[in-house]
């Protein structure tokens, strides 16, 4: 089973600097076969002889932890998982929403039965889903309220945010992978 795994917080800053071959290395280590990285921010397409999510998130950040001393949230999801979010994004074909402007927040458990508001401005928008977040950020993901940290807050759950080309690319990596 072909597995996407989003690092949270990785080389965003000097002290969790993360080297991709060290990680490749590390997954290897815990027995999972044809790691790649995509980008140097923590984005892992491997093979899984498979797993429930929380447990392959508890190994991976375990291992992180253990090899580079770094506490690190990891987030995971099967590519058919990856295939409906990208299916279920709704603000694609939206005239008014610029994809270049959307980007999905992934949370490492389910928002069902919970009402989750988010500080928005201006014309930003959002939309919860299970283990979703799909943002609409016209003025840019580094200026919006609705990142990581407030999503976190509002939800207590972790939360790691790509923006819709990394999301796109993740896949047509994993698809080359399930060739």
């Amino acid at each position: 089973m072909i597995v996407i795994a989003l690092l949270r917080g990785i080389n965003v800053g000097g002290s969790r600097a993360l080297k991709m071959q060290d990680l490749i290395d590390g997954f290897e280590s815990l027995g999972y076969k044809n790691a790649a990285t995509y980008l140097q921010s923590g984005n892992v397409i491997f093979d899984s002889p498979g797993s429930a999510a929380a447990s392959l998130e508890k190994m991976i950040g375990s291992m992180i932890l253990k090899r580079r001393k770094l506490e690190v949230n990891v987030v995971v999801r099967t590519v058919k998982q990856w295939d409906d979010i990208i299916r279920g994004n709704p603000f694609l074909g939206n005239k008014n929403h610029d994809p270049a402007f959307l980007h999905v927040t992934f949370l490492n458990k389910s928002t069902r039965g919970t009402k989750i508001e988010l500080s928005k401005e201006g014309q930003e928008d959002y939309r919860v889903s299970d283990r979703e977040i799909y943002l609409y950020c016209p003025n840019g993901y580094g200026r919006t309220k609705m990142n990581n940290q407030q999503i976190e807050k509002k939800t207590g759950l972790i939360a790691t945010t790509r923006n819709w080309n990394t999301v796109l690319a993740i896949r047509e990596l994993a698809q080359r992978k399930d060739r």
